[in-house]
């Protein structure tokens, strides 16, 4: 979608109040901070004791359900939007056509990828243990991308029929 039919189409419909709630860089900055503190968690229960593998696992719980929670929003916002605008699958949860920008694409992607790496990475270390509750935390990842699409996505205006 060229920049000046996307500005066209931000003009006719008004943002959803989501995005007010959670604006882009707020999302980027919990993303950031999730995979951030996955890192930090995932190392300090590769050499720390079961209580700590405990306390990430827990953690890794804690985030799997905070990202399901997240892409539900998502979806309820990407369902109530479809009533005046073409909402696409692949431009609410996948980014694509066009919805969002280059640059929000590549943190967004980027993110969800470092998330995926250190999940697998800590339970490849370490398997059949607390370590393996790594590989939930992406669901985050997955509710941001969501999330980003379903409320900050440009999408066309419905034609109304008669």
């Amino acid at each position: 979608m060229s920049s000046e039919k996307r500005k066209k189409t931000q003009a006719a419909i008004p943002k959803h109040p989501a995005t007010n709630t959670l604006p882009v860089a707020r999302l980027r900055g919990i993303d950031a901070a999730v995979t951030a503190a996955q890192l930090v968690g995932m190392s300090a229960a590769l050499f720390g004791s079961d209580g700590v593998r405990n306390l990430v696992a827990v953690g890794c719980i804690a985030l799997f359900m905070a990202g399901a929670a997240l892409f539900t929003w998502a979806f309820l916002i990407a369902a109530g939007r479809s009533r005046l605008e073409e909402v696409s699958v692949a431009g609410a949860f996948f980014l694509g056509d066009g919805a969002i920008g280059k640059p929000d694409r590549i943190w967004a992607y980027g993110f969800l990828a470092a998330q995926s790496v250190i999940g697998l990475a800590a339970a490849s270390a370490d398997p059949y243990t607390a370590m393996a509750f790594g590989i939930l935390v992406p669901m985050f990842g997955i509710g941001a991308i969501a999330f980003l699409g379903s409320a900050h996505g440009v999408f066309r205006v419905r034609e109304r029929s008669k």
